[in-house]
């Protein structure tokens, strides 16, 4: 509310949402102008009940990714990995420097003494994206290479180049303004890299677009609402 200069939102709640909207309801209902709460959330979430299940959700994907990989173990990029206990490995190394803030990307804003700050990446981004990647995984004929090749660029095994564009490419993805017409003063702005903090379409309540037919069986129009609720709540619960 704060960063969008409003004395007051409007909520509108659904699936997910309504447990986001009631609950800040509850904690700020002076700052709250209307709301519509549409679905069968509770209003005061178990917060470590989604955190977990969302854990456990992730743990059972990527062991499934791995098996996938196993078998593709000549084919890049599942070549850059021995077998599953390799990947394995590589990935909770992966969380292990992301809680130690070592996975960072230069922004626009400079210290002092002239170097430019940087933007760390965070365990709820990296998680996000790679479940947003693997959701077209079983639709698609090679669609588990694309998060293997996240992590494999993420690890530096393509070198320093490639793993400073995977940190831009995560962050570009959630933590940029949409495009609008007319609004060129915000438009498309990427706030990790011009104010050093995140805010996107999705974290102001917006949705983008999952450009993917693979998608239809889900009852997701391809070229509509995306399957952002899924993102939001690996990005807030990692």
């Amino acid at each position: 509310r704060t960063r969008v200069c409003a004395d007051k939102m409007h909520l509108d709640g659904a699936s997910y949402g309504t447990a986001v909207a009631a609950t800040y309801g509850n904690m700020f209902h002076q700052r709250v102008g209307k709301m519509v709460i549409n679905g069968n959330m509770p209003p005061n979430p178990f917060t470590l009940d989604f955190a977990e299940g969302q854990g456990m959700a992730l743990t059972m994907t990527f062991a499934h990714l791995e098996m996938l990989c196993i078998q593709w173990t000549a084919t890049p990029p599942c070549n850059w990995f021995q077998d599953q206990k390799t990947l394995n490995h590589v990935w909770k190394s992966l969380l292990d420097e992301l809680r130690k803030g070592r996975l960072t990307a230069a922004t626009e804003i400079v210290d002092s003494t002239g170097v430019n700050v940087t933007f760390p990446l965070s365990i709820g981004l990296l998680q996000g994206y790679v479940q947003e990647q693997m959701i077209s995984a079983g639709f698609v004929p090679t669609g588990w290479a694309q998060p293997v090749l996240t992590i494999a660029n993420l690890a530096g095994f393509r070198g320093d180049e490639a793993k400073q564009q995977q940190v831009r490419a995560i962050l570009d993805r959630y933590c940029v303004l949409p495009s609008s017409p007319g609004k060129e003063a915000w438009s498309g702005v990427k706030t990790w890299s011009l104010y050093g903090t995140c805010v996107g379409q999705q974290s102001v309540g917006l949705s983008s677009s999952y450009h993917s037919k693979h998608l239809e069986g889900f009852g997701i129009a391809p070229f509509s609402k995306g399957v952002d609720g899924f993102i939001n709540e690996a990005t807030v619960l990692g």
